[in-house]
């Protein structure tokens, strides 16, 4: 009689057969992942800001404010009407963001909402117009005017 027990494997096969298997399932997976996926050039996609733009006039009871064009390399990504609030974002050629919002609230409330906190009386003149500075909770710098009724 034959001292091999083909019928019940020990536990060293099952857990070789499971290392197998995961090395197996992994190698797989890596192969995919370096040979079959790609970045893709925009990671986000465009919008069309002017045809947005048009819209928001009858809803918001004012004009947005929109560049005529961009700069090439340029896209804009977001172009939305919510809650009395027009707001931009476009992502330059080097990858970086540059959002900007116009709205009927007050100062208060844009900070609120927004996250940005103004640094005590730090200003800077942007287009002959003097706007406040601060800055949001990820670092990045946030300049507010008001006028007209707008912020």
């Amino acid at each position: 009689m034959s001292s091999n027990s083909r019928g019940n494997p020990s536990m060293g096969d099952i857990i070789r057969t499971t290392v197998v298997l995961g090395v197996a399932v992994l190698g797989i997976f890596l192969i995919g992942k370096f040979f079959f996926t790609s970045e893709p050039e925009h990671p986000t996609s465009g919008v069309d800001y002017l045809l947005a733009a048009s819209g928001v006039e009858p809803m918001a009871d004012f004009d947005p404010l929109v560049p005529p064009s961009l700069d090439d390399g340029w896209r804009s990504t977001v172009a939305r009407f919510d809650a009395n609030r027009w707001r931009l974002v476009v992502t330059t050629a080097d990858q970086d963001f540059v959002s900007t919002e116009q709205s009927r609230a007050s100062v208060r409330e844009i900070l609120t909402t927004s996250g940005v906190e103004l640094k005590s009386g730090k200003t800077a003149k942007l287009a002959g117009e003097t706007w406040s500075v601060g800055e949001d909770g990820s670092g990045h710098t946030a300049y507010l005017r008001e006028a007209d009724g707008f912020v």
